[in-house]
């Protein structure tokens, strides 16, 4: 037998062999699942795997051929991959013009098996690169406004820009607001209606709409737009202590922060001021830290009126406003009856009230606060309307609670308002 019969029969019986192996497993459990092209870039194949049980050892071989769009039965070689994944890319590529033909052939432990092919048209198969965006700024037009300027990176002939479309999307506090446009003759667009003081992230892909599944991958940034004066008042509460020596009381304002999006901004700053009904005495105290949100005055016995402001850099909020009645007043509504505290879990309890009979009160304020510690900042309090009768405190340490009942020790003590 001469050297090139023996050649031949070898690789006979190496085909066979090759058959024989990958045959012992269905084909149904190897697939490719997709491919997408990135022009004159790499083709890129993903497979999936039904119950072939891959392991640290297995790997896979992509080959991607060219073949004719009609027959299907000629090929010529684009390319081969190997990897341990489930995608794969061949590269680089002339051109996207062409029918593909796709299989990928897996060695396991258990054995070879090769995929069913996988055949695609390779325009119906292009994703674009992702769009730059070169500029996003405030409107020189519109303050309101943002203005962003992208530029494509792919150059397209003049009959085929009409089917690219850029598609974008603005966020904001898990907001997102999104529009698509015809890319070209575009390269610019104002996204107006938006809050101030805001942290925005703004991104961009673009989209061959022949391939209604591709997309281009996201292109982002971010900006903060221009504040705003807070556009609501802080919410404000008290605690009055009892009257002092010289006529004085020791007076702790509370306040929660203004809420987006009315803070139109970060508060920097709050003023809190205190005025008598009397006579022209007042009180005042500038909290700079803007995280804290108490603050201590010393006020006369007669009744005052206390504001308070948020400030940003644009400005002052409107003022809260806190009545404070005079030491000797006796016209407070008592308090609420029947209050019960019931646990939920580790971190809830419900607390339940029932209003005292004949009185009309506006609302109610709940108050509640860790033991021992009884500082102006380990108060908690919460507001309700008059016909409110219960109410979920949640976040606790139920260790840190103490049922117990009197002066600053209460955990929770709740007062009817009025006016």
């Amino acid at each position: 037998m001469s050297s090139r019969a023996a050649l031949l029969l070898w690789m006979c019986f190496a085909d066979l062999f090759l058959y024989t192996v990958t045959s012992a497993l269905p084909s149904s459990a190897l697939s490719i699942t997709k491919c997408v092209i990135i022009q004159y870039t790499n083709i890129t194949c993903y497979w999936e795997t039904t119950n072939l049980h891959p392991n640290n050892s297995s790997s896979y071989r992509l080959q991607i051929n060219k073949t004719s769009c009609q027959s299907k039965n000629s090929f010529i070689l684009v390319g081969v991959c190997e990897t341990r994944g489930s995608n794969c890319s061949v590269q680089p590529i002339d051109s996207a013009l062409h029918c593909f033909h796709a299989d990928v052939l897996a060695s396991t432990s258990n054995g070879s098996i090769r995929s069913p092919p996988f055949f695609f048209e390779g325009v119906n198969a292009v994703q674009l690169r992702p769009p730059q965006i070169t500029h996003l700024r405030p409107s020189a037009n519109r303050s309101e406004c943002l203005e962003v300027i992208w530029r494509i990176t792919e150059s397209f002939p003049k009959k085929e820009r009409v089917f690219i479309r850029l598609q974008m999307e603005y966020t904001t506090h898990g907001q997102t607001r999104s529009q698509t446009v015809q890319a070209f003759p575009l390269e610019a667009l104002q996204l107006c209606d938006l809050h101030p003081g805001s942290k925005y992230t703004v991104r961009l892909r673009v989209q061959d709409r022949r391939v209604q599944e591709h997309w281009s991958s996201w292109t982002s940034v971010e900006t903060t737009t221009a504040e705003r004066a807070p556009s609501a008042a802080p919410r404000i509460w008290r605690q009055i202590h009892p009257a002092g020596e010289a006529g004085k009381r020791r007076l702790t304002l509370h306040w929660k922060a203004v809420s987006w999006p009315e803070v139109n901004g970060v508060v920097i700053s709050y003023s809190a001021w205190c005025h008598s009904q009397l006579d022209s005495s007042r009180w005042s105290c500038a909290v700079t830290n803007a995280s804290k949100s108490f603050c201590v005055l010393f006020v006369s016995d007669h009744p005052c009126v206390c504001s308070l402001t948020a400030i940003n850099s644009a400005g002052a909020s409107p003022a809260a406003h806190i009545f404070i009645p005079a030491h000797t007043h006796t016209d407070e509504l008592p308090p609420p009856q029947n209050i019960s505290v019931t646990p939920l879990d580790e971190t809830q309890l419900k607390v339940e009230w029932t209003a005292s009979l004949n009185q009309s009160e506006s609302g109610f304020m709940l108050q509640w606060t860790s033991v021992p510690h009884i500082g102006p900042s380990d108060l908690y309090w919460e507001p309700f309307n008059e016909t409110a009768r219960s109410f979920v405190v949640t976040g606790l340490i139920m260790r840190s609670l103490s049922p117990s009942c009197g002066g600053m020790s209460t955990v929770f003590s709740l007062v009817s308002m009025i006016g």
